[in-house]
């Protein structure tokens, strides 16, 4: 269920950040997942070839962070399972 929704929240604010995908999880899940739990499911993504990384510089501080964009693979698996995706809003699921 996780890969979905990942994918979701990054193609809706791409490139997307590690602390907007993690707050997108926690907003639209009710999911509480830690840092290093994200950071391997955003690395299985990238190493599927549903999400590609790229490195930028923080602005305040010049650190180096990844953002993400979702890939056409990821596109394309958003498409095929759109049908048999469950809404989720802050009322609870419902069905598409």
């Amino acid at each position: 269920m996780l890969t979905p929704l990942v994918l979701q929240i990054v193609r809706s604010h791409q490139p997307a950040s590690v602390p907007t995908i993690r707050a997108g999880i926690e907003r639209g899940a009710g999911w509480r997942i830690t840092e290093r739990g994200l950071y391997r499911t955003l690395q299985r993504l990238e190493n599927s070839g549903f999400l590609i990384s790229t490195q930028v510089e923080a602005h305040r501080t010049g650190a180096s962070r990844k953002t993400f964009t979702v890939t056409d693979t990821g596109k394309r698996f958003l498409s095929e399972i759109s049908g048999r995706l469950i809404t989720l809003t802050e009322t609870g699921p419902s069905r598409r």
